[in-house]
């Protein structure tokens, strides 16, 4: 004998909709957001005043003219500032067979440190100072890339090294760094390895 009983049909409870839930996790997350920034301490806004000037953002700078041309006419490009008016310069001879290396004092004066054939293709890079000793580098062509100093107060060029390796040189500022009365540089390892070389 089969007893049957009749069981009342179970309802399911009806789901929130999903716009309702979305509503309610959008409140929480602004309600948390609110107390965010109500920690976060106010700051008095700078009011804006445009551009800055040279002046205001660098107070302490220095501002010189300086003439495009030698006296000679031809045309000076700066290499190195040591100051406003004092500056490391290349320009051609007259002749233009010649490039030259000058040092331009701050009465405008100038001084020949070196001076090599157009030829040869010359180059003068990565100066440097340490006290009144202005550094750079100098190249020919065929020729190794040699280190040449000279003492800003007196005496004539002199060369430091002939033999530089094959120098990593990026045009920056750290290409030669002057520490403990030595100029350093680097220089990838002659063997072709992945070996970097301070020299």
């Amino acid at each position: 004998m089969t007893a049957v009983t009749d069981r009342p049909a179970v309802t399911p409870r009806p789901r929130a909709p999903r716009s309702r839930l979305g509503v309610i996790c959008l409140i929480v997350a602004l309600a948390a957001g609110g107390l965010l920034l109500m920690r976060v301490p106010h700051r008095t806004a700078v009011p804006s005043t445009g551009r800055l000037s040279v002046a205001d953002a660098w107070p302490k700078a220095q501002r010189a003219d300086i003439a495009g041309n030698l006296q000679d006419g031809t045309v000076v490009t700066p290499l190195y500032f040591i100051d406003a008016r004092t500056a490391l310069e290349t320009a051609p001879s007259p002749d233009a067979r010649t490039l030259r290396l000058l040092l331009r004092n701050p009465d405008g004066d100038l001084r020949l440190l070196r001076s090599q054939a157009v030829s040869s293709y010359p180059e003068f890079n990565n100066a440097t100072m340490s006290g009144d000793t202005l550094i750079w580098t100098e190249s020919i062509a065929d020729h190794p890339i040699e280190v040449w100093a000279v003492d800003l107060r007196r005496g004539p060029a002199r060369r430091l090294t002939a033999d530089t390796g094959n120098p990593a040189f990026y045009g920056t500022q750290y290409d030669l760094v002057v520490a403990g009365g030595r100029v350093y540089w680097t220089a990838a390892a002659p063997d072709g390895s992945r070996n970097t070389e301070l020299r």
